[in-house]
């Protein structure tokens, strides 16, 4: 890039040594011209930042390997972010803070409560105010250096034999599908169990049992801390989130079971934002190509769960209600 700025001619680094005084002042002088430029610069090349829209992405997702950037996108002059995914952060921004996303990723529970406040832009398909972006996985893993032998749903419960703590999401959802799995519950049968009064009370039965043991998680980088530190003989983490940490080299090294999976159903959204020309936009760039998780594997693995959305839809605020009630008891 040609501007003016770079157009200053200031001695090599080495003269500071050799130049008298008043030469040295100069060179001094014109490093630190450089420098500014070399800041202004930066910023023209990434366009001003007022011109940038900015899109939420799940925290982790652009250091992970599964998110999925079409080339054509890289074109239009959007800044992805990610965020932390919890539902205290999500309202903040939308309900006091609209123009600061553009776009967010959210999972059905957040669209659904997006939509119902009028907070989101009301897309038309068939899910009401989001735009399906595929799957993001959550798995079982474990730290191989303590366990040899792979486990499966039912040792997350087993601490007589395996003893060590559990990590887990701090959230209903997710959390309650485990401890069914956990019991031997088919994943096909899951939310038949999980939609009765009893199954509800066996499934937090079952958290009253692993209690002792748990690590909580309220964010994937809060995860990824956990297997930074080896904080758990085996638990449920974002696949992101290993795949990020093990991009990054900070972590011990765990292993991790891909037919021991909770798949969740992602969408992309719209903050129903004052400035409709910011929202038209945004609009037809969600009808073109766009960041994306993959779809579901076919065939999906037998021991493997896709979560329901339209069973957290309907129960997430009661359950999620109930389950921060249990944590204050415990």
């Amino acid at each position: 890039m040609n501007t003016s700025h770079q157009m200053i001619q200031c001695p090599p680094l080495g003269a500071f040594i050799t130049l008298i005084k008043k030469e040295t002042i100069i060179a001094f002088l014109c490093a630190i011209l450089l420098a500014i430029t070399s800041t202004f610069s930066h910023d023209s090349v990434a366009s001003p930042r007022s011109h940038l829209s900015t899109w939420a992405l799940p925290q982790n997702s652009l250091h992970g390997h599964t998110l999925i950037i079409p080339p054509t996108f890289k074109n239009h002059k959007i800044r992805l972010r990610e965020w932390d995914g919890t539902n205290n952060n999500f309202l903040e921004v939308i309900n006091k803070h609209p123009r600061r996303w553009q776009a967010a990723m959210l999972d059905s529970t957040q669209l659904t409560i997006g939509c119902a406040q009028g907070v989101l832009y009301p897309i038309q398909n068939n899910t009401g105010c989001g735009q399906p972006a595929g799957f993001s996985e959550t798995i079982l893993t474990w730290d191989r250096s303590r366990l040899s032998t792979p486990p499966h749903w039912e040792d997350l419960w087993n601490v007589v034999q395996l003893p060590g703590q559990r990590a887990l999401p701090q959230t209903a959802r997710i959390t309650l599908e485990v401890a069914l799995l956990a019991d031997g519950i088919p994943p096909r049968h899951v939310y038949d169990v999980l939609s009765t009064p009893q199954g509800i009370e066996h499934a937090f039965h079952r958290l009253d049992q692993l209690r002792p043991y748990i690590l909580w998680w309220r964010t994937p980088n809060e995860a990824h801390r956990l297997l930074q530190h080896r904080g758990f003989l085996m638990g449920v983490i974002p696949h992101d989130t290993l795949a990020a940490s093990v991009l990054r080299r900070d972590s011990y090294v765990t292993e991790l079971s891909a037919h021991l999976s909770l798949y969740t159903e992602y969408y992309w959204s719209v903050p129903n934002n004052p400035n409709h020309a910011s929202l038209r936009t945004t609009l037809t760039q969600l009808d073109k190509n766009f960041p994306h998780f993959p779809d579901l594997p076919e065939p999906l693995p037998n021991n493997s769960l896709v979560i329901n959305n339209n069973f957290w839809s309907t129960h997430a605020p009661v359950l999620e209600a109930r389950f921060s009630a249990w944590l204050k008891q415990h």
